[in-house]
């Protein structure tokens, strides 16, 4: 009982935190989205591991993938067309870099 209780805490604190972030100015929001962009790169280049999510970070993104269309987002961003051509091409999209016995096209 005690961990659903803070699961519920969180959500409540996740959905404070969106509120506050959705009154804020665009341009602070852009900036501290190029801040956290560069923490990640540095982290990346560290080699830091990234730490476990907990159970109200998985909720809160459950509900949140139900609410928002993100995958007409993942279309916009790779079509469909551009994967297929890479699996007839026997590109592999994750390291794109030929297959083990796939003949590369020239």
């Amino acid at each position: 009982m005690i961990v659903l209780a803070r699961i519920v805490l969180r959500l409540l604190a996740d959905l404070a935190g969106l509120v506050v972030l959705s009154l804020r100015p665009w341009r602070s929001v852009a900036a501290e989205n190029l801040f956290l962009r560069r923490e990640l790169a540095l982290c990346q280049e560290r080699g830091v591991r990234p730490r476990r999510v907990d159970a109200a970070t998985r909720v809160s993104l459950a509900v949140l993938s139900r609410l928002f269309d993100w995958r007409d987002a993942l279309v916009a961003i790779v079509s469909p067309l551009a994967v297929t051509a890479d699996m007839n091409n026997g590109v592999s999209s994750v390291r794109d870099t030929p297959r083990s016995g796939a003949i590369a096209a020239t």
